[in-house]
């Protein structure tokens, strides 16, 4: 194989993957799983309506997203000082404009006194308990009929809540109302890729790019080359590597030879990382029967030469010590061939 082909592949390891972004999915909104809808409330009027034998009270969310629902929970506040004569339903787009009610909180009659004063949440997960008897303070409760019978559908549409009291002679107040929504769909990074199925769930990586092959994409990995060194520590984090640094060791060779015609030594380091060429320590020694000397250690050039003007009718060799290039590699140790000088 020749040096130019090494090079080049070495070149080629040590380059970053490329990323290939799908056409317009950067641009894509985020779409979170579960997202909450919330409105002021207003009062709740004392009844009864025209018409009716009680008040009604509607309060209504408005909600764009088209996606469809698998999961709702119900949560609004109010005080209200007698339970018993009140009634909270919730119509969603499902109820086609019907005037009956698709899931209800709480009927009439199912607490039998007392007030009703917080923050009161409405949830198919909540086990079995439902607002009954004279105590219902507030907290998390099982709607009496199940919220799932407004899921399994689009989002899209007005979502009204029914406060209806029968009491003549009581009014209150509904502070706030809240819809939780969870979506069947979801991508809350918005780079175009549903979080089912997303390597980096919170991070935008349309790419989705993972050079290890593990189970977190490279965007959001600590350690996305998968050498045992995080990021940050890691200075060569696109290429796997057990070297102390994490970056790949690179070869180097030392080629010393007699320029006749400039009347000098010169040193040549070569390796298929430029970065191991340039400015590499080159040592000069002197060839002796029984210990070499030491005669002077210089910087290479960009191209990795040295001239060394010595004198004449010996022998002499060099060494490059091994090296660390931020960010490329870990230079390896070259020795050259031993060279006579000429007399003359």
């Amino acid at each position: 194989m020749t040096r130019r082909l090494v090079r080049a592949l070495v070149l080629l390891l040590l380059a970053p993957t490329a990323s290939i972004a799908l056409t317009g999915s950067s641009e894509a909104a985020p779409q979170p799983c579960t997202v909450t809808y919330s409105r002021t409330g207003g009062p709740i009027r004392v009844g009864p309506d025209a018409g009716k034998d009680h008040s009604w009270n509607p309060f209504t969310i408005e909600v764009a997203d088209s996606r469809q629902v698998v999961d709702l929970d119900i949560s609004y506040t109010i005080d209200f000082a007698a339970a018993q004569d009140l009634s909270v339903h919730l119509l969603g787009p499902k109820s086609g404009g019907a005037l009956v009610p698709s899931v209800q909180t709480l009927n009439r009659g199912m607490a039998t006194g007392g007030a009703l004063t917080g923050t009161y949440t409405f949830d198919d997960e909540a086990g079995t308990r439902k607002v009954s008897g004279a105590t219902n303070g507030p907290g998390t409760y099982f709607p009496a009929t199940p919220a799932s019978g407004l899921e399994d559908f689009p989002a899209v549409g007005s979502w009204s809540l029914w406060v209806l009291n029968y009491s003549s002679t009581v009014g209150g107040t509904l502070s706030s109302f809240s819809l939780t929504l969870t979506y069947a769909t979801c991508d809350t990074d918005g780079d175009g890729v549903e979080d089912k199925v997303d390597n980096c769930v919170t991070t935008p990586n349309a790419d989705q790019s993972n050079r290890d092959d593990d189970a977190l994409g490279d965007a959001c990995d600590l350690d996305s080359d998968g050498d045992g060194l995080a990021e940050a520590a890691d200075g060569c984090p696109t290429v796997a590597s057990s070297t102390p640094t994490g970056c790949p060791t690179a070869p180097r060779t030392a080629k010393l030879r007699w320029l006749d015609g400039r009347k000098r030594l010169q040193a040549t380091v070569s390796s298929p990382v430029a970065a191991c060429e340039a400015g590499a320590r080159i040592t000069l020694w002197k060839v002796r029967v029984h210990r070499d000397t030491k005669l002077l250690a210089v910087d290479a050039s960009v191209a990795g030469r040295y001239r060394f003007k010595v004198p004449r009718g010996a022998r002499y060799r060099v060494t490059v010590s091994s090296s660390y290039s931020p960010g490329q590699a870990e230079c390896g140790k070259a020795v050259s061939r031993k060279v006579r000088v000429p007399r003359h």
